[in-house]
């Protein structure tokens, strides 16, 4: 009965007895191949670690903009009712990092709430 270490041994030997040139290119090609199968199990788990990343972070500002928003409602509300002089209340949001099909950049602006000054007067969006 051959132990662990005696079949070893055994192939060991049976390596050894293989050309050098044989061994030589078995390596290589059992290096490129581990080489490879790690660099597409590495690849495709980081693609998915970033998926996953994104997923979270796409929920969280979506459940952050549901809270927040009835609060900047208010707050914008509370201004149009505050200042008596105000035709509409706008709450305008700008990207400065919007470019046009030239590469010429350019600033946008969108509107997140209004509060007009009473319901009766038509809104500006």
């Amino acid at each position: 009965m051959l132990t662990m270490f005696d079949y070893i041994k055994e192939v060991w030997r049976a390596i050894n007895r293989i050309h050098p040139e044989t061994r030589t290119l078995i390596i290589v090609l059992l290096f490129g191949w581990i080489m490879y199968s790690q660099i597409i199990g590495e690849t495709a788990r980081q693609i998915d670690e970033k998926y996953q990343k994104e997923i979270v972070n796409n929920k969280k500002a979506e459940r952050y903009s549901k809270e927040k928003a009835i609060d900047i409602n208010e707050q914008v509300q509370q201004i149009a009712e505050i200042d008596k002089d105000a035709f509409d209340v706008l709450l305008l949001n700008y990207h400065n990092n919007t470019q046009s099909l030239q590469g010429y950049k350019y600033l946008y602006l969108s509107c997140l709430t209004e509060a007009p000054r009473s319901l009766d007067t038509p809104t500006l969006q």
